[in-house]
This record gives structure tokens, sequence and C-alpha cells, in this order.
């Protein structure tokens, strides 16, 4: 059922790895002809570390080889108080889609989220 997958809060020893996969992910979308700059990438993904109240990052290995990430937060809704969640990044490597990796990083986004107000 679980497939052998751990989930895990993000940590600066998986920003190289993140880098990597997300390489590959950058390769796949539409923005691709764009510049992929790793010290900007490890800035953005230290942020997640810093700021775990609003920031929330999640990496999933099986085998201690990366195969997905989620990275999303909580902010205020432009027009009252409420806390909303936004989604920023969340990819799956492509031999493990069809697998259940990416539900679970939702689902745990999700409980965060709900956790986090």
């Amino acid at each position: 059922m679980g497939e052998g997958y751990v989930l895990s809060l993000i940590c600066p020893e998986d920003f190289q790895d993140v880098f990597d996969l997300g390489l590959q992910m950058h390769g796949e979308g539409a923005f691709r002809p764009l510049d992929y700059d790793r010290d900007r990438v490890f800035r953005f993904l230290q942020q997640y570390v810093d700021n775990p109240d609003i920031n929330f990052g999640i990496v999933g290995r099986r085998d201690g080889a990366l195969c997905g990430f989620f990275m999303g937060y909580v902010s205020p809704y432009f027009f009252g108080r409420d806390l909303i969640a936004t989604e920023v990044l969340w990819y799956v490597a492509p031999a493990d889609r069809g697998s259940r990796l990416g539900v679970r990083l939702l689902r745990s986004f999700e409980s965060w989220s709900r956790l986090s107000g």
C-alpha cells in the first residue's frame, strides 16, 4: 500500500536532490527556455526550512532516492483575515507517476494547512 515511499519535511541535506529533480521538472514545462539557477533555487528552499510556520516543504524518497516533492505556504486571504493555503511546486518523477506518492504529498500539505489555521 505505502509503495515504499518515505515522506519527510525538507531539510538542507535535500537541497541538491531537489535541485536535480527540479531541473527535470523545469525541462518538462513551458518555462524550460528560462534560466534555472542553483543559488536561487537553494535560497528558495532555505525559506521552507527557516519559516516552517508559514512554509511547507516535503520530499518523498524510495530506497533513498528522491522521487517527488511538494512546496506550499499559508497566507492571509487578500480580502479578509482568513488564511488560505497555496501550492507552489508539486512534482513526481516520471518513473513514480501512477503511484500514490503525489496524492500522499498533497494530503500531507492539506493536513499541515488545516493545522496552520
